[in-house]
């Protein structure tokens, strides 16, 4: 059976990546190459299921009208010695925000802040505890026609590493650092707000400090 639902995982993140793709790329070429994906993921499913790629495609098409949440992850790592946090320069707006983005089709809430650290920040960082999980609407600004629920994960790298880091540029981002509480640079208040800074702040000062759900 782990073969079989590998496949059914396989085809799950085709869908995820063809989806997200016929979102955001406007090139007729690159629109082609993931209509021709989700072809392939119905195809896959037809053949495991035994279902017509028709039932299969009209199934998904369904699910598509059922509002639900986003996910977004965010990365949440202390400087301990120095109490600063980790914060990534966001090029599309110039402002600053926690490492983090949307989470992908296939991963678990961890992997994908684990490699949110990665991509945005150079730093290797191992999970341990959801600190808040909000909803964009109460939180943040501007609004959003999205849904969207916010996870904040505490993440802890070695030692070394924070101590020898050193600012990381990526695709979409600028820089990054750790930054004190009274030194925070002007945020990219739909990904990170100052409020939501502070109450970091509190769960690093509290660290038996219950999670936020709200």
């Amino acid at each position: 059976m782990r073969g079989i639902d590998r496949l059914i995982e396989i085809s799950q993140e085709l869908r995820g990546m063809a989806q997200t793709g016929l979102c955001y790329d406007t090139d007729d070429y690159q629109r082609e190459r993931y209509n021709n994906m989700l072809a392939l993921s119905n195809e896959m499913l037809h053949i495991i299921t035994e279902l017509t790629t028709e039932e299969i495609s009209s199934s998904f098409n369904l699910l598509k009208e059922y509002a639900t949440p986003k996910v977004d992850v965010r990365a949440v790592v202390f400087h301990n010695s120095k109490r600063e946090i980790l914060l990534s320069h966001e090029k599309c707006d110039n402002k600053w925000a926690l490492p983090g983005g949307w989470s992908d089709v296939g991963e678990t809430p961890s992997q994908s802040t684990v490699k949110e650290a990665w991509e945005e920040a150079g730093l290797k960082v191992t999970p341990v505890r959801l600190l808040m999980l909000l909803d964009y609407r109460k939180w943040n600004y501007p609004p959003t026609n999205l849904p969207i629920y916010k996870l904040f994960i505490l993440c802890k790298a070695d030692d070394s590493d924070i101590q020898n880091y050193h600012s990381h540029e990526a695709f979409d981002i600028l820089g990054s650092g750790f930054f004190s509480r009274d030194a925070i640079p002007p945020l990219s208040t739909g990904r990170t707000s100052m409020e939501q800074i502070d109450l970091l702040f509190d769960f690093y000062d509290n660290p038996e400090k219950e999670a936020i759900i709200d």
